[in-house]
């Protein structure tokens, strides 16, 4: 007679059922230990106004250079689609970027009206920018997804419709760089949002999620979310206020860590953009 530890259980018994959970659990548990994490605990980075110039570059260049066995400093700005020659800049930037020592992350800006399966042609024209970007951004990129749609810009994110979205933006880079890092976002630290985001599978498209500030209790409220319905996912806070004196960027970006944010984003002032001082305190 055959015997294993399933076969001594009905398919309907407490045995087989608590094997099963255990299972998934192990499952579970191996999928979140594979999520890339970074070195740095805490992880802060720059939003930048503007895509990163050569005053930037020679400025985050300066002083102390960045360990990549224990860091990262993560620059991050921002594109919309509608720039035929978006493409194009993007080796510059990211190259640019990488060799002072940065870790670039670029946000795609889609703004295909609602409702979108009534603009659908106008999606298909973003997808082929976006896989265009991918493609030019190269291995192990950091790309994040957000959708402002033309016609509404103002109004509330309508979820099922964001994930329309997303999915198909998350598709369009992975097709061209597989290895890419896939973030949704900036996100209301709204705990509905996020669950029908869940809802329509979002997880199995998005690297990670960027919130958007807000009350430390939204913000608890949306972590505990992810590590519920997303076990392992990084969340990130896109972005906040710059400090006035930079080296208060560590302590608050540890204060963040402390809450469960994996990656903390600071607005660096354009007009500090070129300004050595206000990046050293990154590389501490």
């Amino acid at each position: 007679m055959r015997s294993s530890l399933l076969s001594l259980a009905a398919p309907n018994s407490s045995i087989a059922r608590a094997l099963l959970a255990l299972l998934a659990a192990l499952v579970l548990a191996a999928a979140a230990d594979a999520q890339p994490r970074p070195p740095c605990n805490p992880c802060a980075g720059v939003r930048l106004a503007a895509p990163p110039d050569a005053a930037f570059a020679e400025a985050l260049a300066a002083g102390p250079a960045v360990d990549a066995e224990t860091m990262r400093l993560y620059v991050h700005w921002t594109t919309t689609l509608d720039d035929p020659a978006a493409p194009s800049r993007v080796p510059a930037d990211f190259a640019r970027v990488a060799a002072a020592g940065g870790t670039p992350w670029l946000t795609l800006v889609l703004q295909t009206p609602t409702p979108v399966l009534e603009h659908l042609d106008a999606l298909e024209v973003e997808l082929e920018q976006i896989a265009a970007i991918a493609a030019a951004a190269g291995p192990r990129a950091h790309l994040q997804l957000a959708w402002r749609p033309s016609n509404a810009a103002d109004a509330a994110i309508d979820a099922e419709q964001l994930a329309f979205v997303i999915k198909r933006a998350a598709v369009a880079i992975t097709g061209r760089q597989s290895d890419a890092r896939v973030i949704v976002g900036p996100l209301p630290a709204d705990v509905a949002l996020l669950g029908t985001l869940y809802d329509e599978d979002i997880a199995a498209y998005a690297d990670g999620l960027a919130l958007a500030p807000s009350a430390d209790a939204a913000i608890t409220a949306a972590i505990q979310t992810v590590a519920t319905r997303d076990p392992g996912k990084p969340v990130l806070l896109d972005a906040l206020a710059w400090p006035g004196d930079p080296l208060r960027v560590l302590p608050r970006a540890a204060e963040m860590a402390v809450a469960g944010v994996g990656v903390v984003f600071f607005d660096l002032p354009a007009a500090r953009a070129a300004d050595a001082t206000a990046l050293a305190p990154f590389k501490l």
